[in-house]
């Protein structure tokens, strides 16, 4: 069995409550390591000003980068949109305009005599390649037969002047 007694330093005097200082560390050495931390110290102190910089100065250059490309995105998206709507309007417009336009071709006269019956049309503004199916129509309506499938001569009606050669059609 071991001694309780026996696990003691003998030379400790445990009734003594007094604390020992420890050997001091040299004086060198406690002024070396404060030379470091001040050192330390003061790069951090010259340094942190420039970090804080190019962090600030990054994370700004990333919000605008992307807030400039959102922006471009609902720029682009709006420019598209205003282009079909325009696209629209100038499709309806030239639906509108043409349709007025072979609404101004009136058939004046149709002569049957000869090989291809003659129809005598004021195109106003139109020309026979727009004018085909109204030309058609009202031709019918002069001779008092359906022509689709014939071929019809176009005199161009130029009010008092003689009436101009406009060529042949072939009604649908």
């Amino acid at each position: 069995m071991i001694n309780p007694d026996d696990k003691h330093d003998p030379s400790i005097d445990w009734q003594d409550l007094s604390f020992r200082r420890r050997s001091r560390i040299s004086e060198s050495a406690t002024d070396h390591r404060f030379t470091i931390g001040l050192v330390v110290f003061i790069l951090v102190a010259l340094l942190f000003p420039w970090y804080a910089y190019e962090v600030v100065s990054y994370s700004l250059e990333r919000d605008a980068t992307k807030a400039l490309n959102q922006f471009g995105i609902e720029t682009q998206s709006q420019i598209d949109k205003a282009n079909k709507e325009s696209q629209k309007l100038r499709a309806a417009t030239a639906e509108y305009q043409l349709r007025q336009r072979i609404a101004g071709v009136r058939v004046r006269g149709v002569s049957t005599g000869g090989n291809l019956p003659a129809v005598l049309v004021s195109l106003g503004t139109s020309n026979t390649y727009e004018a085909n199916i109204a030309i058609c129509q009202q031709a019918a309506a002069w001779l008092g037969r359906n022509v689709a499938g014939s071929t019809l001569r176009i005199q161009k009606h130029r009010g008092n002047q003689p009436a101009q050669d406009a060529g042949e059609i072939t009604c649908p």
